[in-house]
């Protein structure tokens, strides 16, 4: 697929030879205020999507709507696009917070009106220089765009690995991996870095470290062959030194995720736009409670700002986004499951002394990156 196009112009993606086509101003789309998905017109009251409409009609009657329960004690589940089919009581009580009625009749709704001269075009210039920076910083800072694993080489990988007890040549893997880990950490913090959003320094820096390995893992999964994974310059490390670093278990399901991804479909594009996704997913309490964030209100909003510029811009962009969806369930589950090598990390902490930004990234805690200064943590 081309680059995104020049900023301040206006484009769909056509599902022509993957290429992209300037089709003029897109028109006005006003959006649900339940979900923030598209709205058809107003529904009950107000505006909202199909979604939110049948989902309201069906619970709206007094002998069901009781039975309704918050899937946790906090009542205040965020309902978005990706989320609203979580928590049925949390929907419903945002669809009475914003209005809609039971009274009002589902057939005489308001068509919503579409402006002829398109949306402000300051406001979707600005979109478009968004999207465009986070496909164009991706294909610049990952080594595993179609392009770049096209002209990798298969070549060795030495380990390091010299004892035949288990725990040290973990650690001796590890020691040896970590170099190269290392090494894609500065690129995605660039990545990261040039979302230019409202967070300092110290959330940052605690974001990237919370989804560091879903974020790396995703980044890798051109890398997978049936081998094992390939490093950015060719060199294998094969199934077993995979299974040594990160069990059994958590390799094989590393590879099963890389094929699922390859196999929806996903661009490069897709990929980039999937990581800002990841990074800015709201947190659970236990997370805020660890993380200590200055600002979690805004990692809701700008998710979803995000999500809604991928529907606008692209094809087919529900069932995509859907896609995203799963695969970022997989990659949440899976990174709870390398919980297990972060402890084993953080408990052979000083064999990775000389690997500072390894260290930070995957074996430090939260409190220590916050006790760092604002310049450190700029760094």
């Amino acid at each position: 697929m081309s680059s995104m196009p020049e900023f301040g112009e206006f484009y769909l993606q056509e599902p022509i030879e993957g290429k992209l086509r300037v089709v003029g101003s897109p028109k006005t789309v006003q959006f649900c205020v339940v979900c923030g998905d598209r709205s058809s017109g107003h529904h009950y009251g107000v505006l909202t999507c199909e979604g939110c409409k049948a989902f309201f009609r069906r619970w709206r009657k007094p002998d069901v709507v009781h039975k309704l329960r918050c899937i946790n004690q906090y009542q205040n589940c965020p309902i978005t696009i990706i989320t609203r089919s979580k928590c049925q009581f949390c929907r419903y009580k945002k669809c009475i917070d914003q209005g809609m009625q039971s009274e009002c009749s589902p057939r005489g709704f308001q068509k919503v009106e579409v402006a002829s001269e398109g949306m402000d075009p300051i406001f979707a210039a600005a979109m478009a220089e968004k999207m465009a920076r986070v496909v164009k910083n991706h294909a610049t800072t990952c080594p595993f765009t179609v392009s770049k694993t096209r002209k990798l080489v298969q070549t060795f990988y030495n380990t390091g690995i010299t004892s035949d007890d288990e725990l040290i040549r973990r650690i001796e893997a590890w020691q040896s991996y970590s170099k190269e880990m290392e090494r894609d950490i500065h690129p995605l913090a660039k990545f990261i870095q040039g979302l230019r959003d409202p967070f300092g320094p110290a959330d940052r820096a605690a974001l990237l470290k919370k989804h560091i390995f879903s974020i790396h893992l995703l980044r890798c999964t051109r890398g997978f062959v049936s081998r094992g994974l390939m490093l950015p310059d060719g060199r294998l490390l094969n199934q077993e030194v995979l299974g040594i670093l990160y069990g059994r278990q958590l390799s094989m399901d590393m590879e099963e995720f890389s094929r699922k991804v390859i196999d929806s479909g996903m661009t490069d594009e897709d990929i980039g736009m999937m990581i800002t996704f990841i990074y800015y997913q709201p947190l659970n309490p236990a997370d805020q409670e660890e993380m200590q964030l200055n600002n979690t209100i805004d990692l809701e909003r700008i998710q979803l700002e995000y999500q809604q510029m991928f529907l606008d811009y692209y094809p087919l962009q529900q069932e995509k986004l859907q896609q995203m969806q799963y695969l970022m369930m997989d990659l949440n589950v899976l990174s709870a499951k390398h919980s297990e090598v972060q402890q084993f990390l953080r408990t052979h902490h000083e064999y990775f002394k000389n690997q500072e930004i390894f260290t930070e990234v995957f074996i430090s805690t939260y409190s220590n990156l916050r006790d760092r200064t604002p310049e450190e943590q700029e760094n």
